[in-house]
């Protein structure tokens, strides 16, 4: 398939990039804090502007939708150990890693085989080592289910019972009033998804389901259920770098609100208009709570190797 390139430059962050187009589909490279990223771009030309449109969004994405700049650690949530592919006595860490240095946050990765770990429990973390990386991963972020499955007998962690009793279930949970929807959100999470807490104005939950779906170009996220008197909920988004992009905010009628429960800004393209959500801030979706002058976010997922 035949490729046509437009170089973009960053003058503020002197960052030099290709804006390619590919078939129907136009694509934004660079590299950053050692990160080859993949940007797509949707509704542009090859123009005189184009240039400048790269460069407004290679700022912006530093700027704005980086991960949080004090940041030092990496770390991991929704983790759990399994024994490796080649050897079944050798265990590698599973979970959604943030603040990587060649990974984009979010994403859900195997890491190569764990050399070595110990418990820091004045922190509340496990350290783990592998080849390339050392991992901090908060003793409340443990996926309890998936490690026991592989690990029935404790598995690696000393104490494990201890930690258990601890931790498990204990992480606090956001609630919100019946008659509401609340969309809880986190840079930590796969597809920034968290939770979804809905109740109907009786206080009957609202029974959901929320999965991925695969795409060639670009995954979205879907929400969907019902509750009494078939109040039907619709949620679909296309999850981008540190933002969201809603498609379908359908929630029968019931207010939405949105809560941002990670550590880094998130922005969401609602129907209402583009919101900013700051770390532990909740916003109704209102166009009286959307951005003054909204900036331009980029599509597209990020493009990585996961660590081998």
């Amino acid at each position: 398939m035949q490729e046509k390139t437009i170089s973009v430059y960053s003058k503020k962050h002197d960052i030099n990039a290709q804006i390619v187009l590919c078939g129907n589909v136009y694509k934004l490279l660079f590299t950053y804090d050692g990160k080859d990223l993949e940007i797509g771009l949707q509704g542009i030309g090859f123009n005189s502007s184009i240039e400048e449109m790269g460069e407004q969004i290679i700022d912006m994405y530093i700027e704005k939708t980086h991960a949080n700049p004090t940041q030092k650690k990496t770390m991991m949530f929704n983790w759990y150990f399994r024994p490796t592919c080649v050897d079944e006595n050798s265990f590698c860490l599973c979970g959604n890693v943030v603040g990587h240095k060649r990974l984009v946050d979010s994403l859900f990765i195997h890491t190569s085989p764990v050399i070595d770990l110990y418990l820091d429990f004045k922190a509340e973390e496990v350290v783990v080592v592998t080849k390339n990386t050392v991992y901090h991963c908060p003793l409340s972020e443990i996926n309890f289910r998936k490690y026991e499955k592989h690990s029935s007998d404790g598995g690696l962690l000393p104490d494990y019972d201890q930690i258990k009793e601890k931790y498990q279930g204990k992480k606090p949970q956001p609630t919100i009033e019946d008659g509401k929807v609340l969309l809880v959100l986190s840079e930590q999470d796969s597809y920034y998804f968290d939770t979804l807490i809905c109740n109907c104005a009786d206080g009957t939950a609202v029974e959901w389901t929320a999965h991925p779906h695969i795409g060639t170009f670009q995954d979205s996220f879907l929400i969907s259920g019902r509750g009494t008197h078939h109040a039907e909920l619709d949620i679909r988004y296309f999850p981008h770098f540190h933002s969201l992009e809603f498609y379908s905010m359908d929630t029968g009628g019931r207010p939405l609100f949105i809560e941002n429960v990670g550590k880094s800004v998130l922005y969401a393209e609602t129907s209402s208009g583009q919101i900013r959500l700051e770390p532990g801030e909740r916003k109704e979706v209102t166009a009286a709570n959307a951005e003054p002058e909204e900036i331009i976010l980029p599509d597209g997922c990020a493009s990585s190797a996961l660590e081998i």
